[in-house]
């Protein structure tokens, strides 16, 4: 982990834009125009967990990872995009909008306390959940799970507590979601009704692809999504004004989400391996090569986006931001997480005259995500 990721990035950009960084063993890339012709050049892959079957002690762990779509190459990658793309449709996302509000007023209803544990982390597991037709009273299990396994697939290396917890994690949850998936009945408007529904129609995924691809979004849609709402609320602390005009005009609570993603984005590096040997901006990348594309530092490429360490609330280009990735891998749940996150906004900007953080800030041990570990803080209520 980067202890201050936005200095990396300004060396880097000061090297020309792509460096090699020896305490990650990787180099890592921050020029906007460079970072987005690698996220779609077929010469870096995804498949940093490797592919084939797995072997070793790790063996449960990195079977799940070798079925994550982020971390899956052409052409495999491109046959279940397809149709697990079939439960983020417009109308699908939309149907989630009322059960997601609801979920975000309830634990929105502190005044004081830690804003990770009391809203960030539960708010986005409770959508997932009811995305999968969890019921609330297993809400928590899968929480807990959820958390343990993504502590290991953010960390460089993970120490030996975190592995094992992971291993756990996976040992528990597979059969917990083999066994939905088995006794689920045919229809119905869950992700796992729509993945059963493609399989039975002969173009689906094996039973082992449907519980991997569940466990993915827990791993991709909690994890990140919590750390773009604690940065969120973060940014929300910092420039007290925001909530104002998010109040006189909703409509700007995406824009909030928008330019967080810009300038904080939970996703700061995504991590491939060069397959041939090649160039990157000037520099000779061998075959082999751990290559760090930093959504981070494009982010805050001052070429594309001036003054790039401000909070720009109304930044007229902010949409061309990386916080969703680019090309074929670009964040499939992206639709959820913005309204998941705008309606935080919205929520807070009716509830908080403004927020008032109460402690030390303290970031998760990551190399390719930022995330708070706690937030203490106070909504000062609206008079």
């Amino acid at each position: 982990m980067f202890e201050k990721p936005t200095q990396v990035w300004e060396e880097v950009r000061a090297a020309g834009g792509v460096a090699r960084r020896e305490e990650i063993g990787a180099w890592v890339v921050v020029d906007y125009e460079i970072v987005r012709q690698g996220l779609r050049d077929a010469r870096l892959s995804s498949a940093v967990a490797g592919s084939g079957p797995a072997e070793g002690p790790l063996a449960p762990l990195l079977e799940v990872l070798r079925d994550q779509l982020f971390l899956m190459d052409p052409p495999r990658h491109r046959r279940l995009r397809k149709l697990v793309a079939k439960a983020f449709t417009p109308r699908s996302v939309e149907a989630l909008e009322e059960g997601a509000k609801d979920d975000c007023a309830a634990l929105l209803s502190f005044e004081e306390g830690d804003v990770v544990s009391r809203f960030a982390y539960p708010y986005p597991v409770q959508v997932i959940a009811r995305l999968f037709g969890i019921p609330a009273h297993e809400h928590a299990a899968f929480r807990d799970w959820s958390n343990d396994i993504a502590a290991f697939v953010v960390q460089h290396k993970p120490p030996r507590e975190v592995v094992a917890n992971a291993l756990r994690a996976v040992s528990e949850i597979k059969p917990f979601l083999r066994e939905r998936v088995r006794s689920r009945e045919p229809g119905g408007d869950d992700l796992l009704a729509e993945l059963l529904a493609a399989r039975d129609e002969g173009d689906g995924m094996t039973e082992d692809e449907i519980v991997h691809t569940a466990m993915q979004f827990l791993i991709a849609g909690h994890e990140t999504t919590t750390n773009l709402l604690g940065n969120i609320v973060l940014a929300l602390a910092r420039e007290p004004s925001l909530l104002d005009a998010v109040r006189q005009q909703p409509s700007l609570a995406s824009a909030v989400v928008d330019e967080t993603l810009r300038h904080d984005p939970s996703v700061q590096m995504v991590d491939r391996i060069a397959t041939e040997a090649m160039h990157i901006g000037e520099k000779h990348i061998e075959a082999g090569d751990r290559v760090m594309l930093s959504v981070a530092g494009a982010n805050r490429d001052p070429e594309v986006f001036p003054d790039p360490d401000r909070f720009i609330l109304e930044r007229p280009n902010v949409r061309q931001h990386l916080g969703f990735g680019f090309g074929i891998h670009v964040c499939l749940g992206a639709a959820l997480t913005r309204l998941e996150t705008r309606l935080a906004v919205e929520r807070l900007a009716q509830i908080a005259a403004r927020i008032e953080v109460e402690g030390p800030l303290r970031y998760r041990p990551s190399t390719t995500h930022r995330g708070l570990v706690s937030l203490p803080a106070r909504l000062v209520s609206r008079p």
